[in-house]
Formats: C-alpha cells, structure tokens, sequence
C-alpha cells in the first residue's frame, strides 16, 4: 500500500473541484468566489487561473493528468496546492451573481 505525504486537503481540493467544475453553474460560482477581490489568493489564482482551469476541466485519470501537467512544466502536487479553497463567509454570496438555470426555478420566479 502506498501512502501519500500530500496533505489530504490539497488531494481534497482537486478531486471535489473537478467533480464541483462539470457543473456549469458551479464552476462559474467557483470562478466568480477565487476572483473576488475579498479572496486571500485571488492574485495567486489569476497567476495560474490557464492551468488550474486545466486540471480542473481535464477528463484524463491522475497519473495521465500528471504526465500532461509536466509537458508543461507543472505537477500535480503543486497544481494541487494552488487550487484556491472555498471560504463559506462570501462563497454563498456568488449564488445570487450566476443565473439559475433550472427550468422549474425560472418558472417560480415568473
């Protein structure tokens, strides 16, 4: 069996955002959370929005994600790590910025 020394919320982070980021409507709020300008690593985000969004959006398994993130120069593990986190404070504030797009909601709202 083989253990991993990554820290479990950076392993976390990337297998939930990838699951959270095939859902539009997530993505766009994770999108609109990471660059807010109250978020604390909006900047570091910015920096590597192109390759987070990347690994995030790619269908490959982890050890072929890895493979293409080191044809670019980058690691899982350290792509891992700059995946922004969610802060709960003003993340439940982007539901109100992204439109629904649940049919049934928009009928409630006529």
């Amino acid at each position: 069996m083989s253990l991993s020394l990554e820290p479990l919320d950076d392993i976390a982070r990337l297998r939930y955002g990838r699951i959270l980021w095939k859902n539009p409507t997530m993505r766009a709020r994770l999108i609109a959370h990471w660059t807010d300008p109250r978020h604390p690593y909006r900047d570091r985000f910015l920096a590597q929005r192109h390759i987070i969004e990347f690994a995030l959006s790619s269908p490959l398994p982890e050890p072929e994600l890895e493979t293409a993130l080191r044809e670019h120069g980058h690691t899982l593990r350290t792509i891992r790590r700059e995946i922004p986190p969610v802060f709960g404070q003003f993340f439940h504030e982007t539901q109100n910025l992204i439109p629904s797009h649940h049919p049934q909601e928009n009928q409630h709202q006529r």
